[in-house]
C-alpha cells in the first residue's frame, strides 16, 4: 500500500513537470496517458531528460503498430505505409485517417502534432527515432507479406 501512495505521489509531481507550453508535448503526454496506461506510469517516472524523447518515440511506434495490426488495410496499401512510416517523421501536418480504433485511431489522424513534437527534439535524439521506426516498419511489412502467401 505504502508503495502506491509513493507511486501516486511521484505521478503528481512529474505531472506538474510537463511542459504545458508546449501543446505538442500536451498532445503526446495526454494520448501516452489514452493509448498504455502502463507504459505512461513507467515513461513518467523517466528523467525529465529523457522523458519527452521517449515518450513520441512510444507514440511513433504505437501509431507503427496501429498499421500493422488494422487487418482492414489492404496488403497493397499497408506494406508501402509500414515502408515509409520512418519518412513521414519529417513531413510537417502528415496524418493517415480511417486506420485503427479509439485513440489509436485519433492517434494517427492528429500524427502531425507528435511529427512537430518530434521535430523539436535534438537530432541526436530523432536519428535513433527514425531508424528504429524503419527497422520495425521493414519487419512488419516482411511479416504481413509471409502471413499473406
Amino acid at each position: 500500500v505504502w508503495a502506491m501512495v509513493r507511486l501516486k505521489a511521484h505521478q503528481r509531481r512529474v505531472r506538474k513537470s510537463v511542459p504545458l507550453n508546449d501543446p505538442g508535448l500536451e498532445f503526446c503526454y495526454a494520448k501516452l496517458q489514452k493509448v498504455s496506461r502502463s507504459f505512461a506510469v513507467v515513461i513518467m517516472a523517466l528523467d525529465h531528460q529523457v522523458r519527452d524523447a521517449v515518450c513520441i518515440f512510444y507514440l511513433v511506434l504505437r501509431a507503427l503498430d496501429t498499421v500493422e495490426d488494422d487487418m482492414a488495410i489492404p496488403l497493397d496499401v499497408k506494406v508501402p505505409e509500414l515502408l515509409s512510416f520512418h519518412e513521414k517523421l519529417s513531413v510537417c501536418g502528415w496524418n493517415i485517417r480511417g486506420i485503427g480504433q479509439g485513440h489509436e485511431r485519433d492517434l494517427l489522424e492528429r500524427f502531425d502534432v507528435v511529427i512537430q513534437a518530434y521535430l523539436g527534439l535534438p537530432g541526436h535524439l530523432q536519428e535513433p527515432i527514425a531508424d528504429i521506426c524503419r527497422r520495425m516498419g521493414e519487419g512488419m511489412a516482411a511479416s504481413v507479406q509471409r502471413a499473406a502467401e
